[in-house]
């Protein structure tokens, strides 16, 4: 990755801001601000919302954003084992606030074909750096796109906080769902956990 600030660098910004935005509203919805501020103190508060200029370290850039990455999902996974444990019910408010970030989020995209579509879904999901290359496509055409997760680069950060990552790509389905329903409803997302492949479809 570039020693130098690029346009690359303020994209993952704000998948990670995107990405605590969830956060900040599964705390509102499971009604876990007291609790969270115990995660905060243990993991790391969020990153500050401010110009990225002002606040990374100019001298290491690419480890500045990782560990921002693993800070946000250790703390968010943490959660997550937190209101499992409290009540296996609370997971259904943890997808409500993927599903509407996600909602609300593909509000501000437009799409003409499932390919556009596929990539302004890349544009605002957080999957590790960009040089990890997690994805690789299969098929694609106007109507249809279909890709495989080569390499999964949040299991560390879930399973080491006790959650299987199985349960974070749910969360994520449900965002890739709401954002879809979002950029137009004319496309729907399918994924097989099993296979790690994803497909987005127009569907008019």
């Amino acid at each position: 990755m570039s020693k130098q600030l690029a346009p690359i660098h303020y994209g993952l910004y704000k998948k990670i801001v995107l990405f605590e935005n969830i956060e900040r509203l599964m705390v509102e919805k499971t009604d876990r601000s007291e609790g969270h501020k115990i995660l905060v103190d243990r993991f790391g508060d969020y990153v500050p919302l401010a110009p990225l200029e002002n606040i990374i370290d100019h001298n290491n850039i690419h480890g500045w954003l990782q560990n921002v990455i693993n800070t946000a999902e250790k703390r968010q996974a943490s959660l997550v084992f937190a209101l499992m444990n409290a009540d296996t019910g609370l997971l259904e408010k943890v997808k409500e606030a993927y599903y509407e970030v996600g909602l609300e989020t593909g509000g501000f995209f437009k799409a003409e074909s499932a390919i556009e579509a596929f990539n302004h879904l890349n544009t605002v999901l957080l999957d590790g750096m960009p040089c990890d290359r997690v994805n690789k496509v299969i098929e694609q055409d106007e109507n249809r796109v279909q890709w495989q997760t080569d390499t999964c680069v949040h299991t560390d950060n879930w399973q080491g906080q006790g959650v299987d990552v199985s349960l974070y790509y749910q969360f994520r389905q449900a965002f890739t769902n709401g954002f879809m329903k979002g950029l137009s409803g004319d496309y729907i997302y399918k994924f097989s956990d099993e296979y790690k492949m994803h497909e987005i479809k127009k569907i008019s």
